[in-house]
């Protein structure tokens, strides 16, 4: 996206997407959508059913149908990503997306500590100890009581309003680009 020079060194795109074009079978999905999602923004996509939302998405996520044929850009902090599976890509030109189900969010056979240990280890790089601390602090900055207590259950044992309205809280806090 172009912004006025002054801006340029101010601002740096985390997400950058050009004339995205996405075909399945021959037809245009996606017809060259363009947007910029800059570090802490967040972005929505609205459309109406089958005008290729979803297939943005898995692009960015690098989780196209092998059918899919692509034309355009996204770099994801710089890098370009359109066509590279995730695999071969950069840890810092990878994406995770956050389910708005928090029943397909958590796995319900693993306890929370390790759905928040293994991804702080991960991103942050955090002993298993150090990881386990985070994870009951992040715990308790949602507004849970006991974080300690709670870290130790099944997501099962939780309310479904505790669990749907830490989980997107949990994963931007815990792992921010």
């Amino acid at each position: 996206m172009m912004r006025p020079a002054k801006m340029q060194r101010e601002i740096v795109d985390t997400l950058e997407v050009t004339d995205l074009k996405i075909s399945i079978r021959g037809r245009e999905i996606v017809k060259g959508i363009s947007f910029a999602v800059a570090q802490g923004q967040r972005v929505c996509l609205l459309g109406e059913s089958g005008s290729g939302k979803s297939l943005t998405a898995a692009a960015v996520l690098g989780r196209l149908p092998s059918n899919a044929v692509t034309e355009g850009s996204i770099r994801i902090n710089g890098v370009e990503v359109l066509g590279v599976p995730v695999s071969k890509r950069p840890d810092h030109a990878r994406v995770a997306m956050v389910f708005q189900d928090s029943a397909v969010a958590l796995n319900p056979l693993v306890r929370l500590r390790d759905q928040l240990v293994e991804p702080l280890r991960r991103h942050r790089g955090l002993s298993r100890r150090d990881a386990l601390s985070a994870a009951i602090e992040l715990a308790g900055s949602v507004g849970l009581p006991d974080p300690e207590r709670i870290v130790n259950r099944f997501c099962s044992e939780l309310s479904g309003a505790s669990v749907s309205g830490c989980v997107s809280r949990w994963h931007w806090r815990a792992i921010r680009v």
